[in-house]
């Protein structure tokens, strides 16, 4: 089994994430007791909180990768809701599918994609366009999803025709 670049990044980023929290024990153990009287109801969830980050799939287009391999483009537009600085590649994933297997990320001369935009941070609030490249594999039909980094939720979808 081959892990793509991003795949081997969220694994690492995940493993830490695990290891942080299992430092968070309490080592010590106390035991409480209270009445009924004592015991409050859970409180009831009014509104759905929103989303922490915002994302729309803008447009595909067809590009060459450095070795002249066909590649497509896909932009986003990536709003931060959240409390703290974040950006898109630290934020969200996202999944890019042709004939049911997902797409590799595409290296493209300096110029084609702006590879940085995935890296830029913006404050809440903030929305930035990002830019990124994926090899494609045949001409049929181009899937992309967008998840929250550590989420199943889908913050938005799209399906590009390449003809």
């Amino acid at each position: 089994m081959s892990l793509t670049r991003r795949e081997f990044i969220y694994a690492g980023a995940s493993s830490l994430f695990a290891l942080g929290l299992a430092g968070c024990g309490n080592s010590g153990t106390t035991s409480t007791s209270t009445s009924d009287a004592q015991k409050e109801e859970p409180k009831k969830s009014e509104e759905k909180q929103p989303e922490k980050y915002e994302v729309t799939i803008g447009t595909l287009t067809q590009i060459a990768d450095y070795n002249g391999d066909p590649a497509a483009k896909i932009t986003f537009s990536f709003t931060n809701n959240s409390d703290e600085t974040a950006a898109f590649m630290s934020s969200v994933r996202v999944e890019a599918y042709q004939d049911g297997k997902q797409l590799e990320i595409a290296f493209v001369t300096s110029g084609d994609v702006n590879m940085e935009s995935t890296t830029t941070k913006i404050k809440t609030g903030t929305s930035l366009d990002v830019e990124q490249a994926y090899k494609l594999i045949s001409s049929s039909d181009v899937e992309v999803e967008v998840y929250p980094l550590f989420g199943k939720d889908k913050l938005a979808a799209q399906t590009f025709s390449l003809q």
